[in-house]
């Protein structure tokens, strides 16, 4: 099973499986499609390997089983246009539905815009709508519910208030990560990230790249707690939390032997050990070294690169490699190296993530001094 038909059997069903929770037959749920009195597929994967989306079009789905996908919760749209049917004929619910949408979506978004963010468009500042404003952003919801869209983009589209509510949130956090902000606004900026990514969807893989979740949720995120960290230079007195971070590096060594190593060290030129601190925890170590050489120009090398295993994924690698690599240009040199096991493919893909590209393979050889022979 390729990642996306994971991802899609996950959180869709099929025409058949829709048609059956729905309580309806195939054609009938066709009949209701053609009509446009429930939402749309939010995915179809061709025959030609092609995954079609009203938000993203049409990308390349190799792999991927041919079929639509409807979201679970379009069944609460299902009963909705059956209900109209019933009440005013098939002809009169289309109508009747779009009515009783954009009521209640603007309802909604009244709510949305005292308890969330003020849509100026569409309100004034003592809450009376703005009807032009709020007209087109209901009948853009609107149009967008039938095109399957919100199936695709919120976690439970079940109502016009899950709806108003998603939209809202993302439109804050849109506006919000375009300004600065100081220290002390980050943890309420964290805890609207949270909120917008209990109502969004992961996305498909194959979108995921293009999506509000990860410029909104996962960027915007990783952005923040950089904001939160403190880097600095090792002091002596930094030995024993560093001595605690090494196993996650595949070393070790007591406070003592961290002093001693720390001593050592910087007797020799060109040498620093940068500190990774969030919310003044140790979070991450990396030690930079200079390499000159008769051969060549030389080097800065980076000796050791370590991020406290509950933090990884959150930007402290990234920030202490920034951090190496102008130091590496304060001491004039041009280039910055690592080194890192074969096995170690995660470690690799993020090296080449921020940057690095590979040079080569090569063996280490080392022999005991403290032997005589």
């Amino acid at each position: 099973m390729s990642e996306l038909d994971a991802y899609l059997t996950k959180h869709y069903l099929n025409t058949e499986q829709f048609a059956n929770v729905s309580n309806i037959t195939i054609k009938e749920l066709n009949e209701l499609l053609q009509a446009r009195l429930i939402p749309a597929p939010s995915y179809i994967v061709t025959a030609h390997s092609t995954l079609k989306s009203h938000v993203f079009g049409e990308m390349a789905a190799p792999s991927a089983t041919p079929a639509q996908y409807f979201h679970p919760d379009n069944t609460v749209w299902v009963m909705k246009a059956q209900q109209q049917i019933k009440t005013h004929g098939i002809h009169a619910a289309f109508e009747g539905l779009k009515e009783s949408f954009i009521l209640r979506f603007q309802a909604a978004l009244a709510e949305c815009n005292r308890r969330i963010w003020p849509l100026k468009d569409s309100f004034n500042e003592d809450g009376s709508p703005i009807h032009q404003g709020l007209d087109a952003r209901s009948h853009v919801a609107w149009e967008h519910l039938l095109y399957g869209t919100f199936g695709l983009c919120i976690t439970h589209p079940v109502s016009e208030e899950a709806i108003a509510e998603k939209e809202v949130l993302q439109e804050k956090l849109n506006d919000l990560s375009k300004t600065d902000f100081t220290a002390a606004e980050i943890p309420s900026l964290l805890a609207l990230i949270d909120a917008f990514a209990q109502v969004s969807m992961p996305f498909s893989p194959i979108e995921y790249p293009l999506s509000s979740r990860k410029r909104l949720i996962d960027d915007f995120r990783l952005r923040l707690k950089a904001q939160q960290l403190t880097i600095r230079p090792m002091s002596i007195s930094d030995a024993a939390a560093v001595s605690a971070l090494l196993p996650a590096l595949d070393y070790s060594g007591s406070p003592l032997d961290v002093e001693r190593r720390f001593t050592a060290l910087f007797t020799q030129p060109d040498q620093i050990v940068f500190l990774a601190f969030q919310n003044e925890q140790l979070a991450g170590l990396c030690h930079i070294q200079g390499v000159r050489l008769i051969a060549s120009d030389g080097y800065a090398e980076i000796s050791a690169l370590v991020v406290n295993t509950a933090l990884q994924r959150s930007g402290i690698g990234k920030a202490l490699v920034s951090h190496a690599k102008n130091w590496a240009q304060s001491q004039g040199y041009e280039r910055l190296r690592l080194r890192s096991g074969l096995r170690r493919e995660n470690a690799h893909l993020f090296y080449e993530a921020i940057g690095f590209s590979k040079k080569r393979a090569s063996y280490a050889f080392e022999i005991q001094t403290n032997i005589s022979s």
